[in-house]
């Protein structure tokens, strides 16, 4: 609620700077009034909402080529209660993401091979079903109002910005580059503040989020992908490794289980190590090891929608072409 009142402000404001830019820009029309009018509209549009776009540089799986995966898609929403994204995009990343985009508001889910493969078929339910509980949880990242107002205020500290793009020079440059950097910094102040607020509720979102998935993949299955979260740093070197031997897929899976196994009576050091090192007011993500906690202190939930070894092999399949991909760029990263 906070952040949307900040947010509905912050619209406000970019609306009366416009409206000033016009008021100023016909006073006395033509006039010297002219100049500062038409800057403040300039500023005004720099500042307006941006809604976000699909990224075109990701590649897209298409229903027609991955129906196990779009039909996993549909029942993992309808147990979360949400209606499931309508684009569907790939990239090398070890991560797994949901955003809203545009002013029809898309759905756009973002998966990274390298985490989807070494997962076993009920932790990718868990990872859908976590990201899908973003569409219900309150996450005010992903409001109509609050996306663009977490980029307005950066916005306008970095157009106020005095050096780099525009730093003046002599006597008078140097007053305006002092005024320009009193501006750009309190843009800079209240986009720290405003991080500040709206982050304890982001932070919230994903407690939600997992309980969620807790309610559509079972408990065991959302407690086992945060401690695969927690071994990601041995995991992606492990992919990689069997990517430049030319391998993917299955073989990520069981490279994965190999790294999960060794690592098991690491875990617990690991999810402590994440309370303390991933703890800060202006992360995205609780840290891990307090997900764990919240989770393993609530009464445990079956599965609502289950994922088998057949199903997944097929999704497997049904992403080969972009498993291959991947695994080119991860053959050739520096892990």
């Amino acid at each position: 609620m906070t952040m949307s009142i900040a947010a509905a402000l912050l619209f406000l404001g970019t609306l009366g700077i416009l409206a000033l830019g016009g008021w100023v820009s016909r006073y006395a029309f033509p006039s010297m009034a002219l100049l500062p009018g038409v800057l403040l509209i300039l500023i005004g549009v720099e500042l307006r909402p941006r809604f976000g776009r699909v990224n075109r540089t990701l590649w897209t799986v298409n229903r027609a080529d991955a129906p196990g995966l779009f039909a996993l898609l549909d029942r993992t929403a309808e147990a979360a209660g949400v209606r499931p994204p309508q684009i569907v995009q790939v990239d090398t990343v070890f991560t797994a993401s949901i955003t809203v985009v545009g002013i029809r508001r898309r759905r756009v889910l973002l998966l990274g091979p390298p985490l989807w493969a070494s997962l076993p078929p009920q932790q990718r339910v868990a990872v859908l079903g976590h990201e899908f509980g973003h569409f219900r949880n309150g996450d005010p990242r992903r409001g109509l109002l609050v996306q663009p107002a977490y980029r307005t205020l950066a916005t306008l500290a970095d157009l106020f910005r005095p050096y780099g793009r525009h730093e003046f020079r002599g006597p008078v440059g140097f007053l305006v580059n002092l005024v320009l950097g009193v501006l750009s910094g309190l843009a800079l102040a209240g986009q720290i503040a405003l991080t500040a607020i709206g982050q304890r509720e982001v932070q919230r979102a994903e407690y939600l989020a997992d309980e969620i998935a807790a309610r559509v993949a079972g408990s065991v299955a959302i407690i086992g992908a945060l401690k695969t979260a927690l071994l990601k740093d041995v995991l992606v070197p492990s992919l990689a490794r069997v990517a430049r031997a030319g391998e993917s897929g299955p073989a990520w899976l069981a490279a994965a289980e190999h790294s999960r196994a060794a690592m098991a009576g690491d875990l617990p050091a690991r999810s402590q190590l994440s309370v303390r090192d991933e703890a800060s007011l202006f992360a995205d993500h609780p840290p891990t090891g307090l997900r764990i906690r919240m989770l393993e202190a609530r009464p445990a939930y079956a599965a609502k929608a289950v994922l088998t070894e057949a199903e997944a092999a097929r999704i497997d399949e049904e992403l080969k072409p972009f498993y291959e991909r991947c695994r080119r760029d991860l053959a050739h990263s520096n892990f």
